[in-house]
């Protein structure tokens, strides 16, 4: 047995295997009245087309441990989160050709935080500094989609599936998307591929939460009392303006728009501590007050809103229905404004049938930003949440600031 490059080569007087040891799927060792038998099923291409193939090896069990030994991956079951965040950090890449999460947009999103930390880390940046633009990530990432809600691999793919995932990992091809850091102060508390909303939906996420053991049906059944019992926030938003019609983007995804329908996933909220607010209250300027010397500060005029969300991955109208759209040269900030219950539930309807009219609602603001601030005022006793591609973060300030990077990871798939 010898391993030349990335394949993998094995021969008998029986049989004769050559597998290309990156293409390899899974390895299945079994017991057997004649010894033991070992299935490998892995990829094949056959010009410009992939398929999966089994071979299956009956021989003695010794030999067959022999071979499953030199197939089988390596396993680390994680048991806590940010466990993927904080193994990445310190685990060495340089023999990697990718990095694949399989899980969730929580798992995913772990993955990111540590490659980008990474990044700013070996680059001498300061991830922490909310004038710090983040370094693109050198390998690619792939999501196997495996988790509740997956959004990002459905956008990517058109699918939940996970073969089909998988496939357009070994294909190899990628599309460029974008991120967005969430900074309370000096301090970066997350970034976002997906969703990083404020507002009633942090509410829903949190009260979510305490339903784990409901698994998918909690998303059913637990939003309705939260948005029933919804509350308005008095807040001073402030942005930064997009450039309007700036689109040098130096990588091209060919196209941008998938043809599936889609559906939004919804927001979040914020926490507020008295000590915080004080702190806040003394601060006149920090380093997140300037964005470059030509870029200036807006206020938006709402002041009582129900929701403040943004979506890295942008979503546009095609026909009826909205599609996402990978490394958009902003950011759409959408504001809901205070409104009628039954009006926004119609609009929230609209938003989860994934319909093209779910922000023509004229309570609903949407501006395109490149960087955006909200504060939060009057609001000595309640508590506030973030939702991060569905992982709840308490704020511990009445403050926070979002700032958006363009097409700073690559991920493994291709656009339709």
């Amino acid at each position: 047995m010898n391993f030349q490059e990335s394949c993998f080569y094995y021969k008998t007087p029986t049989f004769n295997w050559k597998i290309d040891s990156r293409l390899i799927l899974s390895s299945n060792l079994r017991s057997t009245d004649r010894g033991a038998s070992l299935e490998v099923v892995h990829v094949v291409e056959k010009k410009t087309k992939l398929r999966i193939e089994k071979l299956q090896c009956q021989a003695t069990e010794s030999e067959c441990h022999e071979i499953h030994k030199d197939l089988e991956p390596t396993l680390k079951v994680t048991s806590r989160p940010n466990e993927v965040r904080d193994r990445l950090l310190n685990i060495n890449l340089n023999t990697f050709d990718g990095v694949v999460a399989v899980g969730g947009d929580g798992i995913y999103n772990e993955v990111l935080s540590a490659l980008l930390d990474r990044e700013m880390r070996n680059s001498g940046l300061d991830p922490n500094d909310p004038d710090s633009r983040l370094v693109p990530i050198k390998l690619p990432v792939g999501i196997i989609p495996a988790g509740s809600g997956n959004y990002t691999a459905w956008y990517l793919n058109g699918t939940k599936c996970p073969k089909t995932a998988a496939i357009r990992i070994v294909l190899g091809d990628c599309v460029a998307t974008n991120i967005a850091s969430l900074h309370q102060g000096n301090k970066c508390s997350g970034y976002s591929s997906l969703i990083l909303g404020f507002g009633l939906f942090g509410d829903v996420m949190r009260d979510c939460e305490k339903y784990r053991w409901m698994g998918t049906s909690r998303f059913k059944v637990i939003p309705v009392g939260t948005v029933l019992s919804r509350r308005p926030v008095n807040v001073i938003i402030s942005y930064i303006s997009a450039k309007s019609g700036n689109n040098n983007s130096k990588i091209n995804n060919r196209a941008t728009t998938l043809k599936q329908e889609f559906h939004r996933q919804i927001s979040v909220p914020a926490f507020n501590t008295k000590k915080a607010r004080v702190n806040f209250q003394k601060r006149t300027v920090s380093s997140s007050d300037t964005f470059g010397a030509s870029s200036e500060w807006k206020t938006a005029e709402d002041r009582v809103v129900y929701a403040v969300d943004t979506y890295p991955i942008t979503m546009k109208p095609n026909g009826t229905k909205m599609v996402p759209h990978f490394a958009d040269d902003s950011l759409k900030l959408i504001i809901t404004q205070k409104c009628k219950l039954m009006d926004h539930i119609r609009q929230l309807k609209e938003v989860d049938d994934g319909k093209s009219t779910c922000y023509d609602f004229n309570f609903v603001r949407t501006i395109n930003v490149q960087r955006y601030r909200v504060r939060i005022l009057k609001n000595e006793t309640q508590d506030f949440f973030v939702n991060c591609d569905g992982e709840v973060i308490c704020l511990d300030g009445p403050e926070f600031d979002v700032s958006l990077h363009k097409q700073v990871v690559k991920l493994y798939g291709k656009l339709n």
